[in-house]
């Protein structure tokens, strides 16, 4: 097992369940770790753990300094999801209205992430799509990665504690006024888990085919369509449509 797990999944994209997986991979394990997360990576977050302690770290943004694929110490797990998705949560996260602007600047912000992340060689990456619907297979699958020897009932329990009920509750029980709470800004972020106050609205897949009227998924498709295509995601609106928004 790698002595530091890097967790690099996109904004409002199932980073933190990814980055909650890999810790509880670890505990199942015996495995002592350290976990946190970081905005932008630096030297010593790419460094390993200290001796018999794996590191998990979850981050986003593209790092100040290179992440080397050839180190032998690092392994880097990456979780992506339809980016329109990825926009209503983040808009309703901090009660942001829909805008043409903020649509632009959140995606290009998240397409830069993304591209760099999938650049690296051997990273394990996989859709939120996937990870929700099929929970169990995706823990023994991050278990597998990593060289972690899990049976049945351990990757069925860690799935269960995951699951999406399962964290609305834990959220729900998190003492949010404790002194141990991560305060940035307007979030308010349990240490322990890396949940946020407002983390899950509805934890579903497609939400944005509700809450986008037509101009806004027209934008959208218009001048990220094809990198929303490249994903794996089907298009929605017309070639007309899309036209007639194009930047």
């Amino acid at each position: 097992m790698k002595p530091l797990l890097l967790a690099s999944g996109m904004r409002r994209g199932g980073s933190t369940l990814q980055f909650q997986i890999l810790g509880d991979i670890l505990r199942a394990s015996g495995v002592c770790f350290e976990s946190k997360y970081v905005d932008e990576l630096e030297g010593a977050d790419l460094a390993p753990g200290p001796d018999g302690i794996v590191r998990v770290v979850k981050t986003h943004a593209v790092p100040k300094e290179a992440v080397n694929s050839g180190a032998g110490h690092m392994q880097c797990f990456h979780i992506y999801r339809d980016p329109r998705d990825a926009l209503v949560s983040y808009l309703a996260k901090y009660e942001s209205a829909y805008t043409d602007e903020r649509a632009s600047r959140f995606l290009r912000m998240i397409q830069a992430e993304f591209n760099y992340w999938r650049s690296i060689e051997g990273i394990y990456s996989v859709r939120y799509e996937d990870v929700v619907t099929a929970l169990p297979d995706e823990v023994a699958r991050c278990a597998r990665a990593m060289g972690a020897d899990l049976g049945p009932d351990e990757i069925g329990r860690i799935a269960e504690s995951r699951s999406l009920e399962s964290q609305k509750r834990r959220i729900k029980e998190v003492d949010w006024g404790a002194e141990s709470t991560i305060r940035n800004g307007q979030d308010l972020i349990d240490p322990e888990t890396q949940l946020h106050s407002n983390h899950i609205r509805t934890g579903g897949c497609g939400a944005w085919q509700q809450e986008l009227n037509k101009s806004g998924a027209a934008f959208i498709e218009a001048n990220f369509g094809d990198w929303i295509e490249e994903l794996g995601y089907p298009l929605v609106t017309s070639r007309w449509q899309r036209w007639r928004h194009r930047i």
